[in-house]
């Protein structure tokens, strides 16, 4: 389990095709120390496991699934990432609760300057507009953020200042693609919600509604 708040940037070292597989390997000073062989680390929002573990840099398997679903496919040899470490009993929970389970990958339709920070509007696939409402959460290359406006086709968010200048989010462009994560209290919340109306409804149809 993670927060969606950016402990550090990386860059990634290496990242080469192993058949439907891609090992990565990130770079970032003193970050790793932490992190032991098997643990997991959120990279761009997507939960990996460390397969070798140095003070600065750490090796990763990402899996045909995991490619299907993310933009880690994309990520070439002096690529930023976003990196955190899981929430460990008794943190504070200073953004959301955020898996590390990324649902689809959202593509960015502008970055505009509004204030000291950004307003930045991403596409959303049809199929996960229901779970993002207005000052709700979501996690976007795994960082939390609140939903400032929700459109036809996506949602809107403001980065501030401290967001711009400590994650790789300020310096996305139009047609760049982005790890979403919908907030899972809301999946949750739908999921139990539909079941119940569908079994409503097979109710009523069999005539045992009360």
């Amino acid at each position: 389990m993670f927060t969606g708040l950016v402990q550090k940037v990386g860059r990634v070292l290496s990242a080469e095709r192993k058949g439907k597989d891609l090992s990565l390997t990130i770079g970032a000073s003193g970050f790793f120390r932490a992190v032991k062989k098997g643990g997991s680390v959120a990279v761009d929002g997507c939960c990996l496991t460390a397969e070798k573990v140095s003070r600065d840099k750490a090796s990763f398997q990402a899996v045909p699934e995991t490619l299907r679903l993310t933009q880690l496919g994309e990520l070439r040899r002096g690529s930023l990432v976003n990196l955190e470490l899981p929430l460990r009993s008794g943190d504070p929970l200073g953004g959301h609760l955020v898996q590390g389970h990324v649902d689809a990958t959202v593509e960015v339709l502008s970055l505009r300057k509004e204030g000291a920070g950004k307003r930045l509007a991403v596409k959303v696939p049809t199929p996960w507009l229901p779970y993002l409402v207005r000052k709700g959460s979501l996690a976007l290359d795994g960082v939390s953020l609140t939903v400032a406006a929700v459109k036809k086709t996506g949602v809107e968010v403001v980065l501030v200042p401290h967001t711009l200048k400590n994650t790789t989010l300020g310096e996305k462009t139009q047609g760049d693609r982005l790890n979403l994560e919908t907030d899972v209290v809301s999946k949750q919340v739908a999921r139990f919600v539909g079941k119940v109306v569908k079994r409503r409804k097979w109710e009523v149809a069999r005539g045992e509604a009360y």
